[in-house]
C-alpha cells in the first residue's frame, strides 16, 4: 500500500546451519508505480434524432498520482466527439475533439468522460456502430484501457416515416384549460371578492365625506310634501305697457333761461397776467433785498473796527440800473350779462 516512487531500504542476511547470521547486505529500493484504471457507472442512451450519448466514470485505483490520454474511435465514418471537462487539454480550433489529456488525477478519485456519436441515417441496411473509448496512463502509455460502446441503427427502408399533422388537438386543449381553471379558480375568486369589498369601502367613504361637507342650510328634507313644486315653472306675469304722453317743444331761449336759473351763471374767463407787471414786481423785490444786504454790511463794519478784507472787483455785484416803471395797462372788466330772472 505504499505510494509510488517512495525510497526505502531492505537488509538481506545470510544464515549458517546453526541459524547464525554469517553476512548481511543492505539494498536500497524504490516503490514502483501500479497503473490501474477501472470503468464504472457507464451510461449509453440514443435519443429520437439518432444520437448516442456516452457517459462513464474512470477511477484511479493505482498507487500513483497519474494522468490520462483519452481517445475516441468508431467503426463507421460518422460525426462524433468528446465533451471535454474544464481541466482537460485538447487541440484548439477543432469543432468535435476526439482526444484530450488530463493531468494530476489523485488516488482513489473519479473522473467523468462524456462523448456523443451521431448514428448513420443514410445506410441501406441495418447495422451496428462500435465506439472504442481508449485511455492511456501518462506513466505507462503502452498499457491501454479500452471500453467499447455499441449503437444500432436502421436502414432507410426500415426508418419510421414522420407522423402526419393531425390538426389541432381540441380535447387536449380543453383538458389543459380545465386543469388551469381548477388550479387557479380559488385565487381568481379571492381577488374578485377583495376588489368588490375595497370598491364598496371607497364608495361609502366618499359618501360620508360628502355628508360631512354639506352645510346645514344646504340640507333639504326628504319628506317634504310639496317636493313636486320645485319642478314646476312659474308663468311670468304680463307687463303693462305705459303709454308716454306727447312731448311739448320748448323754444331755445326759454330753455337757456331755465338752465341759468337752476345752475347759475357761468363764471367769466379771467384775463392773463401781463409780463411787464411781473418784471416790475421782480425789480422792486431785488432793490429791497440789496438795501437789506447793505444795511447788514454797515452793521458789521461798525462792530469790527479792524481792516476787513474787501472782495475782489471781479466779484462785486453789478448793480442793474433802475428801470422806469411802465404804465399799467387798464384793467378791462367784463360786463356781466343781464340775468333773465324768469320763473315758470
Amino acid at each position: 500500500d505504499a505510494m509510488a516512487f517512495v525510497m526505502g531500504s531492505t537488509t538481506l542476511e545470510l544464515l549458517d546451519d546453526q541459524g547464525v547470521v554469517a553476512d548481511s547486505v543492505e539494498v536500497e529500493m524504490k516503490v514502483a508505480p501500479e497503473i490501474k484504471w477501472t470503468f464504472r457507472n457507464v451510461e449509453e442512451q440514443v435519443n429520437a434524432k439518432g444520437r448516442l450519448s456516452i457517459a462513464m466514470e474512470v477511477r484511479n485505483d493505482g498507487n500513483a498520482v497519474d494522468g490520462l490520454s483519452v481517445q475516441l474511435q468508431s467503426s463507421h465514418s460518422v460525426d462524433m466527439g468528446f465533451i471535454p471537462p474544464e481541466i482537460a487539454v485538447y487541440e484548439d480550433g477543432v469543432e468535435y475533439p476526439r482526444s484530450f489529456e488530463v493531468s494530476n488525477i489523485p488516488l482513489n478519485s473519479n473522473f467523468t468522460i462524456r462523448a456523443w456519436v451521431q448514428l448513420p441515417q443514410d445506410q441501406s441496411t441495418n447495422g451496428t456502430v462500435y465506439i472504442n473509448t481508449t485511455i492511456r496512463s501518462r506513466l505507462a502509455p503502452e498499457i491501454p484501457f479500452v471500453h467499447t460502446s455499441t449503437g444500432d441503427y436502421l436502414g432507410v427502408s426500415w426508418q419510421p416515416s414522420e407522423l402526419e399533422d393531425e390538426g389541432i388537438d381540441w380535447s387536449g386543449m380543453a383538458s389543459t384549460v380545465a386543469l388551469y381553471i381548477e388550479a387557479w379558480w380559488g385565487v381568481a375568486f379571492s381577488i374578485f371578492l377583495a376588489s368588490a369589498i375595497l370598491y364598496k369601502a371607497v364608495i361609502d367613504r366618499q359618501r360620508r365625506i360628502e355628508e360631512i361637507e354639506t352645510l346645514p342650510y344646504q340640507q333639504t328634507s326628504e319628506h317634504s310634501e310639496d317636493w313636486m313644486s320645485q319642478y314646476q315653472t312659474e308663468t311670468p306675469e304680463p307687463k303693462t305697457e305705459v303709454q308716454a304722453g306727447p312731448v311739448q317743444e320748448v323754444p331755445k331761449a326759454t330753455y337757456e333761461a331755465m338752465f341759468r336759473h337752476q345752475h347759475g351763471v357761468a363764471e367769466p374767463t379771467r384775463a392773463s397776467v401781463d409780463t411787464a407787471l411781473v418784471a416790475a414786481a421782480t425789480d422792486v423785490l431785488d432793490r429791497r433785498t440789496e438795501a437789506s444786504e447793505n444795511k447788514a454790511n454797515a452793521s458789521l463794519e461798525s462792530i469790527q473796527p479792524r481792516d476787513v478784507e474787501t472782495p475782489l472787483e471781479a466779484t462785486e455785484k453789478l448793480v442793474q440800473p433802475p428801470r422806469e416803471p411802465s404804465p399799467h395797462p387798464p384793467v378791462q372788466t367784463s360786463s356781466s350779462e343781464p340775468v333773465d330772472d324768469l320763473e315758470f
